[in-house]
């Protein structure tokens, strides 16, 4: 996924570093009178993809990346930590009941639906996950 500015913020892996990015992309989105729903849904992934950055990674930090174009949202995520592919794993069972489901997996299976692409690479070290959704959606 190619966009043509992304303005970064680089956070300790510390799940109270979370208002600060989001603040941070709330920034960003500001000027581009995003509705609600978009922007609920970008919160919704920021605290979705950073929290298992904080709990699982074990890294120390992690870059969050945000562009706006007439066509898109795009965030990217950046992290030093344990090489992981989260778009590998299996989606939870939703047909069970909570108690019956194995722990894990409903973030990323939210993080998908929300999404219109999502990519993961592991290059120079880090983890990288890239999440689009189209503006398309905002009526």
């Amino acid at each position: 996924m190619n966009a043509k500015e992304f303005e970064s913020i680089t956070a300790l892996a510390k799940a109270e570093n979370v208002t600060e990015i989001t603040d941070f992309i709330d920034k960003r989105l500001a000027s581009h009178n995003l509705p609600k729903k978009l922007e609920s849904a970008v919160h919704i992934i920021i605290d979705e993809v950073f929290s298992n950055i904080v709990q699982y990674s074990s890294s120390e930090k992690a870059t969050v990346s945000c562009s706006v174009t007439k066509d898109n949202v795009i965030i990217r995520f950046e992290d030093n930590g344990i090489p992981y592919n989260p778009l590998s794993s299996a989606a939870p069972d939703t047909t069970l009941n909570a108690s019956e489901r194995d722990i894990g997996g409903l973030g990323i299976l939210m993080v998908k639906k929300m999404s219109d692409k999502i990519e993961y690479e592991y290059a120079d070290e880090k983890n990288i996950l890239t999440v689009a959704i189209l503006r398309r959606k905002e009526s």
